[in-house]
């Protein structure tokens, strides 16, 4: 393949602002009406052109070798027919020579959108670009050069609505957007490289290995317009800045008139109907009544208010004071223009009020420095991370501060009250040493020892605790969060519910079975015997827990305790197994613990003290219960 010029079109989805709406001369021509857009957009633009500009190399080596736009789109001719070329941008490869004239030359031609294989050009135009013109040397081979602007106008090449644009050089021929079909095209080699539709980014501009024939440029074209189009667009831009301060009635009306009409643009091509928007907007423009009487009264007090600060440059920073004094010389301005407009006037005293508002007074950085040097003591290794972090960056903003030599008042005062907040927001780290120890002796409890529930608590506070003393988020848990931790653990603890042994239990359990239920009365026996049941019942229970236990222990330890003697009073409740006989009958007293003295003995040297009478009373007071016993004895005998 011969070296060329050939030309690849890079496509964005946006067309650029409409530089011009012109009305053409003559009737029948089809550009009466037209407005010139841009085909790409400026960002792009200049991104592809700083590549061909790099270093001042302007060579192939650094063409991109990634497409920066989406695989093939013949919506990219759609955006060209029916239109006019107006200039062309593009890097021109200087490899081919120039004729007699001193001219570099490449074709513009147009072909049948339905009829490309094997067809001919429908219109074709030779562009010429003179080399000493745009700084451009013959014979340099693989050398390019970024031309701007090449002017197309005196060519009038007009694309008509079934054709395509193609671009040849040295014998081959281009179509973007196409991916075949086309004289010796392109695309059978890198079809993949005419793709356009939506832009994918600058960072694809990278690499640097795209063959030399490969060309981006830019065009401006005309799109001819319907004349209402023409008519509204053009009412629009001259009104579409006005403000509702510069008019005492009409402004709602005009504004509802003016987003219609704006909106409709935005959304349709050329061709539309404007007339109704057209009406619309111009009855409402007609309608509007301009403020006649300027009100500067508030302007003037804004400028009064400002002399307070006038001449006081030392006051404050260089920079707020320079925003101050131009803002203030403007608003004079506006105060002295007798042609203001109510909207000039009402911008000017916002603006001179913000500027008094944003002066920035003078500063020293004195004592902020001391106070980073105090906040530099705060150990940052028994403070959370996250608290801790405020600090750190409100101290690397103190120290920017200094070191630039800041006269920003606001600045050093922002950033030493962010100090003070960073250090009142500090929280100590947690403690873990307490509850690690506790869960080292705790972890094990079993559940075949205490109550499901109650492991189960145990085991999710420790699960919490594990995963919060982790090296990732050790250094963000409180204290205070800490002694929560604490607290329920040896909360989880103190709950934590054995099921039941019985070792204390059987033991007394077989004291009171041996005891002689014929001492005491049926009824009372009863209950004893109810609690020994009740406690036979609850050991065949695998998971009855220990409180549950000891509460049966202790019904069986009241029933015993409330025995009834047999044959005394039934009304009285009082266990009367007191063994005032002395007597070793071979059965303990069940109802008293043991090593108490409850036979209620009389202590002889006790007797000795009492004498003659306590004796007698002592004597009378046995004979008399001997008696009693008997006569008790007697009638119960007699009732059988």
């Amino acid at each position: 393949m011969k070296k060329l010029v050939s030309i690849l079109v890079l496509v964005a989805m946006m067309l650029a602002s409409v530089l011009a709406i012109v009305p053409a001369a003559a009737e029948d021509d089809p550009f009466e009406y037209y407005e010139t857009r841009r085909f790409m957009p400026e960002d792009v633009y200049q991104g592809i052109k700083a590549l061909y500009e790099k270093d001042g190399a302007q060579t192939k080596d650094w063409v991109p070798s990634v497409a920066p736009f989406t695989p093939v789109n013949t919506k990219f001719q759609d955006r060209f027919a029916g239109t006019r070329l107006r200039t062309i941008s593009l890097p021109v490869n200087n490899t081919g020579a120039t004729d007699s004239n001193g001219n570099f030359i490449f074709t513009i031609s147009t072909f049948k959108r339905n009829a490309l294989t094997n067809s001919s050009a429908v219109n074709s135009w030779k562009i010429k670009i003179n080399a000493e013109k745009y700084g451009l040397q013959a014979n340099k081979t693989g050398i390019y050069k970024f031309v701007e602007n090449i002017d197309l106008t005196s060519y009038n090449i007009v694309v008509a609505e079934d054709e395509v644009l193609a671009f040849q050089a040295s014998g081959d021929t281009f179509i973007p957007g196409y991916a075949g079909g086309a004289i010796n095209y392109f695309s059978s080699k890198f079809p993949e490289m005419m793709g356009f539709g939506a832009y994918t980014g600058k960072k694809e501009f990278e690499t640097n290995t795209w063959p030399s024939t490969v060309i981006f440029f830019d065009i401006t074209y005309d799109v001819p317009l319907s004349e209402s189009y023409a008519k509204i667009k053009e009412l629009v831009d001259t009104v579409k800045d006005y403000e509702k301060d510069d008019f005492s009635a009409g402004f709602d009306a005009f504004k509802i008139a003016l987003d219609a009409a704006v909106a409709k643009l935005d959304g349709s091509n050329s061709n539309a109907d404007f007339t109704a928007e057209y009406t619309a907007l111009d009855t409402a423009v007609k309608a509007l009544v301009a403020v006649t009487e300027v009100n500067k009264t508030t302007l003037a007090s804004a400028i009064s208010a400002a002399a307070a600060y006038e001449n006081k440059a030392a006051d404050y920073t260089a920079t707020s004071y320079a925003v101050f004094t131009e803002v203030l010389a403007a608003a004079k301005a506006v105060n002295n223009d007798t042609a203001a407009k109510q909207s000039a006037v009402n911008k000017a005293v916002v603006a001179l009020n913000a500027a008094i508002e944003d002066l920035d007074r003078k500063g020293n950085t004195v004592a902020l420095a001391t106070k980073v040097e105090n906040a530099l003591k705060y150990d940052k290794e028994i403070y959370t991370a996250n608290s801790y972090k405020p600090l750190k960056d409100a101290i690397l903003d103190a120290q920017d501060l200094i070191a630039a030599n800041s006269e920003s008042y606001n600045d050093i005062e922002a950033v030493s009250k962010a100090i003070d907040d960073a250090i009142a927001g500090l929280k100590k780290k947690a403690d873990f040493t307490k509850m690690n120890e506790l869960i080292t002796k705790y972890e094990g409890a079993s559940k075949e020892e205490y109550t499901e529930e109650s492991v189960n608590e145990l085991i999710n506070i420790i699960g919490i605790i594990k995963e919060a003393r982790k090296p990732a988020k050790a250094p963000n848990v409180s204290e205070e969060t800490g002694a929560e931790y604490l607290a329920r653990l040896e909360a989880a603890i103190a709950g934590l519910v054995p099921y039941a042994t019985y070792g204390d239990i059987d033991a007394r359990v077989a004291e009171v079975e041996g005891m002689d239920k014929t001492k005491y009365t049926a009824d009372s026996w009863k209950a004893v015997e109810d609690a020994l049941k009740a406690i036979n019942t609850i050991k065949s229970d695998r998971y009855a827990t220990q409180p549950e236990a000891d509460a049966l222990l202790e019904d069986l330890n009241e029933a015993v305790a409330a025995l009834v003697a047999a044959g005394s009073n039934s009304g009285n409740n009082t266990n009367t197994d007191t063994d005032t006989d002395n007597s070793n009958d071979g059965e303990a007293d069940a109802t008293t613990p043991a090593g108490t003295d409850s036979e209620n003995k009389t202590d002889k040297t006790d007797e000795k003290k009492e004498g003659g009478c306590g004796g007698i009373i002592t004597t009378t007071a046995v004979v008399m219960a001997s008696v009693l016993a008997l006569g008790v004895a007697f009638v119960a005998k007699k009732k059988d």
